[in-house]
């Protein structure tokens, strides 16, 4: 078994141009020649990861705790507890914390 807790954290702003705060947990940085990438990312109220384009690679954003507004290429709805949402190969995306509270999501993609 290979465990791992959430001491890689990054502390950070403007994730891809957004605005706002964010803490990023990194499990598994570097290690295991994982070929995915696994965050648990929150955003402040307010905060956004800004609209940006994966033209070689795929995430899955699932939402943990909050209330936000995900934009998946020119489709834009509300996300909450328990939703999930893929972003294909070249597609474009962002999300933005509308709620009063974190925003706590894990993603997921390739590494």
């Amino acid at each position: 078994m290979i465990k791992e807790n959430d001491t890689d954290v990054a502390h950070v702003e403007s994730i891809h141009d957004g605005s706002g705060k964010a803490t990023i947990h990194e499990f598994f940085k570097g290690k295991h020649d994982l070929r995915v990438f696994v965050h648990n990312t929150i955003l402040t109220e307010g905060a956004t990861i800004g609209f940006h384009e994966h033209k070689d690679s795929e995430e899955i954003y699932y939402v943990i705790s909050g209330k936000g507004l995900m934009r998946v290429d020119d489709e834009e709805r509300e996300v909450g507890t328990g939703d999930a949402v893929l972003t294909k190969r070249g597609s474009s995306h962002g999300i933005k914390n509308v709620g009063n509270t974190n925003l706590r999501l894990v993603v997921i993609g390739d590494a």
